[in-house]
């Protein structure tokens, strides 16, 4: 493993470790000053929007890089040809500029504009979602992705949503 070893028998990603210690310890650190926090001081839209950024570039890269482990897992392992891991991988890149928005999106728009594109942007991946998973199981396409493969929609799932809450709760500050 590039980053360290850890045991063989952790159901925890390097990444869930990681995010665990980090937001344990702002918790911890929170907890020592005395005061708590809300669910609308937490899910601030400038942060959700880098966030979920972060999350779709991650993403298409695990796909870019795994194209032909997401064919084996959609269309089955004897059923790959090479043209479907090059056809995952190009999907994987088409949604890269999405994340590349909500980034800048959430750099360089303030206010309450913010708070509706991250109410309003969440969206757009939720209808791309949605419907690429209607369209392909329609056409054979489906199967339950393992590991990292399994976390990755589920993070990006979760992120989108907490980015639409985020944008809610703040839809009406200044």
């Amino acid at each position: 493993m590039v980053f360290g070893s850890r045991p063989e028998h952790s159901n925890l990603s390097m990444f869930q470790c990681i995010y665990r210690k980090y937001l344990y310890a702002y918790i911890i650190l929170d907890i020592h000053r005395g005061r708590s926090m809300d669910a609308q001081e937490i899910l601030q839209p400038k942060i959700m929007m880098i966030t979920l950024g972060v999350v779709v570039i991650l993403a298409s890269i695990y796909g870019i890089m795994n194209g032909e482990e997401w064919a084996e897992t959609g269309w089955g392992a004897d059923n790959v040809l090479a043209h479907d891991a090059a056809y995952e991988e190009m999907w994987a890149l088409h949604i890269m500029p999405l994340g590349v928005m909500a980034i800048l999106t959430g750099i360089t728009v303030t206010g309450k504009e913010l708070a509706k594109m991250a109410l309003y942007s969440p969206v757009v991946l939720v209808i791309i979602l949605v419907g690429m998973g209607v369209l392909t199981s329609d056409n054979g396409y489906g199967g339950t992705p393992e590991g990292i493969g399994m976390l990755i929609p589920i993070l990006m799932l979760l992120t989108t949503v907490l980015t639409g809450v985020s944008g809610y709760m703040h839809k009406d500050d200044e």
